[in-house]
């Protein structure tokens, strides 16, 4: 497919399922990354090489699809923006992790869906209801009890920083519909992260900042961490076939709950009873949210 779906081959089931599908790959970055760290790595190091690795997985599916590697025209200036704000993202939400905890940045950062849904509202792409508005904020307060963020003496940067990659994403995912008007998932997948993974590695490599893992165990976290981002990736921008931006963003909050819960299978980790109720609001509230109303807009 080289071009981007005509509104009435939406199929919001699909979409659904792909989104879920997205979340549950993304799930795995984290843990990749946490044994890449384990083994001698570093974040920037880390990110880059995950790129590296995404980059060529969506080149194999490209060839294996026998996709063409020529962009259209018309969509080259979109890709060049997704893979700008992808970085932008990527640099913010870094930055924000080495000045505040990992879970104020996370919940800030996941703020994404209400931003999305308030310029939809205002746009008038998709009409965002009193009770849908509640129920994006359920999910994000259910977020807030998962993570457990502890603000005390939070840095105002880091969180301007998390904020900064929310808004960088959010501008994303609104490039990603108009980009997949002339491209294939894959195609824009592929463009967008070689443009972000160039971008990191200048940034390591200004800062010499290049420290790739000690053994396998953490080759294998970055590979692990990089088909798991690369797979993601592909199967959000095509869930974004199906569903509008704020539908699928807001269905993708179940991401966190995703990776606490895999990482608490795979290393270990034990949840709170604060944590397991953060849980069963984020499940209602999304359940909620998708059974309020199932039109989907024409055009993002």
């Amino acid at each position: 497919m080289n071009a981007g779906s005509a509104p009435d081959a939406r199929n919001p089931g699909t979409g659904v399922w792909l989104v879920v599908a997205s979340t549950l790959a993304f799930a795995v970055g984290p843990i990749g990354a946490r044994l890449a760290f384990e083994d001698g790595s570093n974040t920037l190091t880390v990110v880059a090489l995950r790129g590296v690795v995404a980059a060529v997985l969506m080149t194999l599916l490209i060839l294996l699809f026998h996709q063409d590697f020529r962009l259209d025209r018309r969509a080259w200036s979109w890709a060049l923006a997704c893979g700008v704000l992808q970085g932008i993202a990527v640099y913010g939400f870094l930055g924000a992790v080495a000045l505040v905890p990992v879970g104020v940045a996370v919940l800030v950062f996941f703020t994404h869906p209400l931003l999305l849904a308030g310029v939809a509202h205002w746009r008038g792409t998709e009409r965002i209801s009193p009770r849908k508005g509640m129920l994006i904020g359920a999910a994000i307060l259910g977020l807030a009890l998962v993570l457990a963020p502890d603000f005390a003496g939070t840095d105002p940067l880091g969180v301007a920083l998390a904020a900064l990659s929310s808004v960088a994403i959010s501008g994303m995912i609104l490039c990603i519909g108009r980009a997949q008007r002339h491209a294939s998932s894959t195609q824009l997948n592929l463009y967008a992260t070689i443009m972000s993974t160039l971008g990191i590695g200048l940034v390591a490599t200004l800062l010499a900042a290049w420290s790739p893992p000690n053994g396998a165990t953490g080759l294998l976290g970055i590979l692990a961490a990089g088909v798991g981002v690369g797979l993601g990736l592909l199967a959000f921008f095509a869930a974004l076939r199906h569903l509008s931006p704020v539908r699928a963003s807001v269905l993708s909050s179940v991401e966190p709950l995703f990776s606490i819960l895999l990482a608490a299978v795979v290393l270990g980790q034990q949840l709170r009873a604060e944590q397991w109720v953060g849980a069963l609001i984020i499940v209602g509230a999304l359940a909620l949210f998708e059974a309020s109303g199932r039109q989907e807009p024409v055009d993002e």
